[in-house]
This record gives C-alpha cells, sequence and structure tokens, in this order.
C-alpha cells in the first residue's frame, strides 16, 4: 500500500499511474495500491498475485522515476531488474507507458498461469552450484563470481537452503 503525504504532486502522480492501465485491472491494481481501512488485509494478498504485482510495480517504479524528474534528479545512464528493466527502457523511450505497461501486464498474467516456485540466492561459485543441483533445482542466474542464484519450487528452495549457508 501508499503514502501519497510525500507531497501534493506525487500523490496526484502515483494515483493516476494505475489508470493508465487501459485494461480491465486498472481498477483491482488501485484499489491495491489505496485500500479502504478495512480492505488492506486483501489487498495485500492481492499484490502477492504476480498478475497484479507486476502492473503495481511498474506503475508504483514509473511514477517515483517521473517524479525525481520533476525534482530534477536526470539519470546518466539506466538499469533495472525484472520490472525495472521495463522501466528503465520505457524512460529511455524505447517504448511508451502505454505500450510498457501492456507488455507488463500480459507478462505478469503468463507469469500466474506457471506453477508458483521460488528462487535462492546462494554465495557459491556457479561451478560448486552445479555440483549441488539435483532434478529439483535449477541454476537461474550467476549474479557475480561467488554469487548465484538457483530456483525450485517452494519446497525445494526451502529445502536446499540449509546446506547453502
Amino acid at each position: 500500500m501508499i503514502s501519497t503525504s510525500t507531497s501534493p504532486r506525487s500523490a496526484r502522480r502515483l494515483t493516476a499511474a494505475p489508470s493508465r492501465c487501459a485494461c480491465a485491472l486498472a481498477s483491482t491494481c488501485a484499489k491495491a495500491l489505496y485500500p479502504a481501512a478495512d480492505h488492506a488485509k486483501e489487498a495485500a494478498a492481492q499484490l502477492q498475485e504476480t498478475y497484479l504485482t507486476q502492473p503495481a510495480l511498474f506503475v508504483v517504479e514509473y511514477a517515483l522515476a517521473k517524479l525525481l524528474a520533476g525534482w530534477g534528479v536526470r539519470p546518466e545512464a539506466m538499469i533495472g531488474h525484472s520490472v525495472g528493466e521495463y522501466v528503465a527502457a520505457c524512460l529511455a523511450g524505447v517504448f511508451s507507458p502505454e505500450d510498457a505497461l501492456a507488455l507488463v501486464t500480459a507478462r505478469g498474467a503468463l507469469m500466474q498461469e506457471v506453477a508458483r516456485g521460488a528462487m535462492l540466492a546462494v554465495p557459491l561459485p556457479e561451478m560448486r552450484v552445479k555440483e549441488l543441483l539435483g532434478e529439483e533445482l535449477s541454476l537461474a542466474a550467476v549474479n557475480a563470481p561467488s554469487l548465484t542464484v538457483v530456483s525450485a519450487d517452494c519446497g525445494h528452495c526451502r529445502l536446499a537452503e540449509a546446506p547453502c549457508q
């Protein structure tokens, strides 16, 4: 949930952001980001669903970037991770906010359809992690020479966590 008390301008920008999504999710997204007090728990649960989390994250990140730009903060370079990559590309002019949000919304809907999974950061080199992988775990990313990420269904990631510490 979002507090819009920082400034009137940020409140307007963040409140308007969900309506940019010209899809059926606009109302749901707005209600999840700005729930009535008696619906806060329901909204928090909704924001755990990928189909809604990703567009909500996009509109908040995009609105925050525009707010910072309004304050004169101008990046020399941009990078993002996951939905942040779409925000960075949008801000760089690769595509419009509407097209980016449509893409992120479609991505979230597709990801919602696959089985739930989990990722686990492992402070070991790629080759060592590959030796430890079984049938249940996959190498998801190599973030640094001694920092990898494995993925699996939620239960297998929890089981893998203990030996990796």
